[in-house]
């Protein structure tokens, strides 16, 4: 798989993070304002999905809410511009 597909070093390279636990998905992370976040995991693989997380506001290890924005098995593999088109949008939309 070659760009224009997500990779762990362009999301690295975008902003993203890694927890410093390991994880069954392997996630990278993006935070995103109003305690959201971006999280991609299996990255790569037919497992992969993008989530939107809400953390509680007082223990941000604590995911209150999530949608699946993505998913490989209805939507294959996620291109870096889908991902990037939606952080900006979300960054700039006063919903979130």
């Amino acid at each position: 798989m070659n760009p224009p597909y997500i990779n762990k070093n362009s999301l690295i390279a975008f902003g993203f993070y890694e927890l410093p636990h390991m994880t069954v998905t392997n996630a990278l992370l993006f935070d995103l304002p109003n305690n959201k976040k971006i999280s991609v995991g299996c990255i790569g693989t037919p497992n992969e999905m993008v989530w939107i997380c809400e953390h509680d506001k007082g223990d941000k290890r604590k995911i209150t809410d999530m949608i699946c924005f993505r998913n490989f098995d209805y939507h294959g593999y996620t291109k870096e511009s889908d991902l990037f088109n939606l952080i900006s949008l979300l960054k700039n939309i006063s919903i979130i």
